[in-house]
């Protein structure tokens, strides 16, 4: 959520945030200008104005609700219907077929590969704002491993599964494991209780990161997501379909608290946030 002038300026180009990379550009050029406020992008895949709306009718989800109150909301048009072709546009300022991102997947001679860093053909926002000496923190990013160096700080969307690329710079790399240490794996945990766990400890380093003096700080959440593609029957059954009672008594709040538990990490990052700080919040 951010001011209406802003958000106008994101439902044009579908990417409000590379208007702060011009932002910086102007403030470089100008010295004796004011530091713009530094701003939060929280990116959150999956989440639905219809969700949203609907708990916000139930009294939930209060964070959200406060930062809508104060600033403005609005529909975005995503570019495609897969993650990180979207969250990279959004960063990058053009279409996938130019950043060269179009899939889960890269086709390789030796078989498919997980999308990357390296396979983005153009610069993302933390580059831009790094040339022009602005600082920026990257925390958990769709397609950001192996994480590039910056001026400041990336978690890599892979940052709890390896060890190489995981982290820059590389002595950041003790501080995120002390971070990961406070949030123990349960080996019974399944894919959703996963996430959550990893969507925990992006927002722990984002809370440690934001006070920090950094111009920009992306934060991407999963959890919504992943919650949601098999449990939002449960939430909102279809008018076309018959309901099972005992499985929406069973699973109905999954999705839920899975939006609550972000709303949750969001005002803990608010409450840590430097006064001014601007907070603008998407999904794809």
């Amino acid at each position: 959520m951010a001011r209406t002038d802003t958000l106008r300026r994101m439902k044009r180009t579908l990417l409000g945030v590379v208007a702060l990379s011009m932002l910086a550009v102007a403030c470089s050029r100008a010295p004796e200008s004011p530091a713009p406020a530094p701003v939060v992008l929280v990116g959150i895949d999956g989440a639905s104005w219809i969700a949203i709306e609907e708990l916000w009718k139930q009294g939930r989800l209060p964070h959200l609700r406060a930062l809508t109150q104060r600033g403005a909301k609005s529909q975005l048009t995503p570019v495609a219907d897969i993650s990180p072709v979207i969250w990279t546009s959004f960063v990058t300022g053009v279409e996938p077929a130019r950043h060269g991102i179009t899939d889960f997947l890269l086709p390789t001679e030796q078989g498919d590969i997980p999308v990357s860093s390296s396979v983005r053909r153009v610069p993302a926002i933390w580059n831009m704002l790094t040339t022009v000496d602005r600082r920026v923190a990257v925390i958990g990013w769709w397609a950001s491993w192996p994480a590039e160096s910056v001026n400041g700080v990336v978690v890599s969307d892979r940052a709890l599964r390896t060890a190489e690329g995981a982290v820059s710079p590389a002595e950041f790399a003790a501080r995120f494991g002390d971070i990961v240490a406070e949030h123990p794996e349960d080996p019974e945990a399944d894919f959703q209780a996963e996430i959550a766990r990893q969507d925990r400890i992006h927002a722990a380093v984002a809370r440690q990161l934001v006070a920090e003096d950094f111009d920009l700080l992306l934060l991407y959440l999963r959890g919504p997501d992943v919650v949601s593609h098999p449990y939002w029957k449960y939430f909102l059954p279809p008018a076309d379909e018959e309901a099972d009672p005992e499985k929406i008594a069973k699973y109905g709040e999954r999705v839920p608290e899975a939006y609550e538990a972000v709303d949750g990490l969001l005002g803990e990052l608010i409450a840590a946030a430097p006064e001014g700080t601007n907070f603008i919040v998407t999904s794809d």
